[in-house]
């Protein structure tokens, strides 16, 4: 039999292309998205314009904009081998992509085929225990845990390979970074994701009572106490994870009872003769220096070797900008799960976004894309929405004094520091224009308006 002509596999390959039901998307070796079949369109419902729009582009480029999140074609490209993930879709959908590399003869990436599945398939796989493992999955158990930036999901990385360990984990990082949630993805990716996540704030239990509340009672144990006595917070962990936050205020004499606890997985209730032994495992969380506290006599340093097995800093949100506008977007559609009208970002507001440096995090983003939510009335939201509802003190010293401008100064101000900064940064106009993901052509006109 002779060899099928290159012409005739061609045509069979994009008939079978085309009438895939699943939805099927290629892109080339740099990313570039080719070509996309119509189960695709069926199962995004992505518009006609959207489709013409991202033909001939980078998959990074679609993240930023928001067309979709996050990109399987970028994990592929970075891995260099078969992902599986949940996809959001610009049109608000959820769909599970598998990416799958092409290589040549020499091992080299040629092109990423990604096969889409229906809503209908995914809801199926939401289970923890069915759900496909990806390496960093961010929705997957752990809906508001958006993970693009390299640090994150490297942190994302290690918790998944320590979470079916006994290891006691510490998660350090300032705070609103998030470490509750990396808490809940250790949690929810180990032996005792069946059971209860009992979390604790140390912070905010009267010290005198500590004890009582972390370890529980006997009746009649102290002044004030219930005759039946209570259960503590150890023993309602029990068969899943005790979350310790704020773990550096934790009274000396509550730490000294710990360390036993962690030791033993037993201990005393308050009042009691009889040893309480409990299946837990135990994540504690600062935003403090403990090695610093240590050495200050303030906190246990054989607590704190104890409770460190796996120490886990988790970055602050400037030092992961490639998280910012996916955590955004994110923010903007959990805002409008409620029944409000959608909002998007446009370009020039992403990049305002991603200029701040976030003081106080994830929280005061979330914080922030709520209150712009309910106030910006347009669909769109832009950057000078941006420099008016957000506190001016955490954008670039050079832009200090943006509350007494009016918002086209600002607007001008940030557009001309942001561009001198890139072009210091990446040393040219054509690398300054990938960073900003525009046209060269639109940083050497403004090189010259601005006279850089």
């Amino acid at each position: 039999m002779k060899s099928m002509s290159s012409a005739n596999r061609f045509r069979d390959l994009m008939m079978a292309f085309s009438g895939s039901y699943d939805g099927l998307v290629l892109c080339d070796a740099n990313g570039v998205l080719i070509n996309l079949n119509e189960s695709y369109r069926r199962i995004t419902e992505v518009s006609d314009q959207d489709v013409q729009a991202a033909m001939g582009r980078p998959m990074h480029h679609l993240v930023a904009d928001g067309i979709v999140t996050p990109s399987v074609t970028v994990e592929v490209l970075r891995q260099k081998k078969p992902v599986t993930l949940v996809q959001r879709i610009k049109t608000g959908k959820q769909v599970l992509v598998t990416g799958n590399p092409i290589f040549d003869g020499r091992g080299r990436i040629q092109a990423v085929v990604t096969n889409v599945r229906n809503p209908d398939i995914l809801r199926l796989t939401q289970q923890p225990s069915e759900a496909p493992d990806s390496g960093h999955d961010p929705y997957m158990n752990s809906p508001r845990l958006v993970a693009e930036s390299p640090e994150m999901i490297r942190v994302l990385d290690v918790s998944r390979r320590i979470a079916s360990s006994e290891l006691p984990v510490l998660l350090l990082g300032e705070s609103g970074t998030g470490k509750d949630l990396v808490a809940r993805f250790i949690h929810g990716h180990g032996p005792r994701s069946g059971g209860p996540f009992i979390p604790v704030n140390c912070a905010a239990i009267n010290e005198q009572l500590f004890e009582a509340e972390l370890f529980g009672y006997q009746g009649g144990a102290f002044t004030g106490a219930s005759r039946q006595g209570k259960q503590g917070l150890v023993k309602l962990a029990h068969g899943g994870t005790l979350f310790l936050d704020e773990v550096a205020e934790m009274p000396m004499a509550a730490q000294a009872k710990l360390l036993r606890f962690l030791q033993d997985m037993a201990y005393y209730p308050v009042g009691a003769t009889s040893l309480h032994q409990v299946d837990v495992r135990v994540i504690c969380a600062t935003n403090q220096n403990l090695a610093d506290t240590v050495a200050k006599g303030r906190f246990r340093e054989d607590l704190y070797y104890r409770m460190a097995g796996m120490p886990i800093f988790v970055p602050s949100l400037r030092d992961r900008k490639e998280d910012v506008s996916p955590l955004a977007r994110h923010f903007l559609t959990n805002a409008a799960a409620g029944g409000a009208s959608g909002k998007a970002l446009s370009r020039a507001a992403q990049r305002a976004l991603e200029a701040f440096s976030w003081p106080g995090n994830v929280r005061q983003l979330e914080n922030t894309m709520q209150r712009l939510h309910a106030i910006v009335q347009n669909h769109e939201i832009t950057a000078d929405d941006i420099c008016r509802w957000i506190d001016g003190s955490g954008f670039p010293e050079s832009a200090a004094g943006f509350a007494n401008s009016s918002y086209q100064q600002v607007k001008t101000r940030w557009d001309r520091d942001t561009l001198k900064q890139a072009l210091e940064t990446h040393g040219g106009i054509r690398a300054a224009a990938r960073a900003l993901k525009v046209a060269p052509s639109t940083v050497l006109r403004k090189k010259r308006k601005y006279g850089l």
